[in-house]
């Protein structure tokens, strides 16, 4: 927060906080809306970037991390039962991390290259092959 600001939950209102963002759940879970972190901010009377700060002071931290945990989960739910999981797996990528695990391109010589993670195929094989010989 800003300097000068007045805040609006104070270190000693970490049970009130935790109220607040359990009601936000309990609200979207009997109106069968879907739990969101800027939903849960308009719950709160804060911004995304008031919450971001909060999430980096003692006490506030764990809470809007479990919080923004609930969201996530909900969204691999749905990403896992939904009949168009499009929009959960964009959420998924730009706020909470998550990238594609395979990405082929094309590498130096304009050969096709596969790379899965952050290991090349090339690099995969010798760890394979490096592998079998540990095993045999």
């Amino acid at each position: 927060m800003p300097p000068g600001r007045i805040a609006l939950y104070k270190p000693n209102e970490l049970t009130e906080f935790a109220e607040r963002v359990s009601a936000y759940f309990q609200k979207c879970d009997i109106e069968k809306d879907i739990p969101r972190v800027t939903g849960l901010c308009l719950h709160l009377g804060m911004t995304r970037e008031t919450l971001r700060q909060y999430e980096k002071k003692d006490g506030f931290s764990d809470i809007i991390k479990m919080a923004k945990l609930v969201v996530e989960d909900y969204c691999v739910k749905q990403v896992l039962t939904a009949e168009k999981p499009t929009g959960y797996i964009f959420v998924l990528k730009t706020s909470f991390g998550y990238i594609e695990p395979k990405d082929v391109g094309m590498s130096e010589g304009g050969k096709e290259s596969e790379q899965i993670g952050d290991i090349s195929e090339e690099n995969a094989r010798k760890v394979k092959d490096l592998f079998d010989k540990i095993t045999v």
